[in-house]
């Protein structure tokens, strides 16, 4: 019976020591997710600043804001026609700023999908640790009680062996 006790005591104290050990890595996790959502947050953040700064600059220089979709030019080989050079006129830059304004913006919804996600993650990760706590506690408690059923075995057949041997020291 001494064997199974310290066997259980033994097994208890792994289980804490693997539940101490969950608990440290559940706190650098949380610890990592905060600091990940305020990275994301901050750059959020800075994203819509800037956007604001951009297209506030924009509606002032409005000559930059959009430029005209050319429409689609069917081209065809004429042999006596001068290849194009390819210079642009003074305006061909108006539109400039929408596609950089459209990849901040992309960029800028990315991050908040990421942190949804990221949000959705950590509490997936905080019900699983729960579960895994819980059933660390009850195997805890049960081995606990396990102990203290026979320890008490144990007293109680070490008394009767006493008062075996008490009995037969009489006779």
């Amino acid at each position: 019976l001494q064997a199974s006790i310290d066997t259980l005591i033994a097994g208890i104290k792994e289980t804490e020591s693997e539940m101490a050990t969950l608990l440290k890595l559940r706190n650098k996790a949380v610890e990592e997710f905060r600091e990940a959502v305020d990275q994301d947050t901050q750059a959020v953040e800075l994203l819509t600043k800037a956007l604001a700064a951009l297209t506030a600059y924009y509606k002032k220089n409005t000559f930059l804001v959009q430029r005209k979709q050319e429409p689609d030019v069917e081209y065809t080989v004429d042999k006596d026609k001068m290849p194009d050079a390819g210079f642009s006129g003074s305006a061909s830059r108006k539109g400039d700023s929408a596609p950089i304004i459209g990849m901040i913006e992309a960029i800028k919804v990315d991050i908040e999908n990421e942190m949804k996600v990221t949000k959705a993650d950590d509490a997936a990760a905080q019900k699983e640790y729960e579960t895994q706590r819980g059933a660390m506690r009850d195997s805890v408690k049960a081995d606990k009680e396990t102990q203290v059923a026979t320890e008490t075995e144990l007293a109680e057949l070490q008394a009767t062996m006493q008062d075996k041997a008490d009995f037969q020291g009489r006779r």
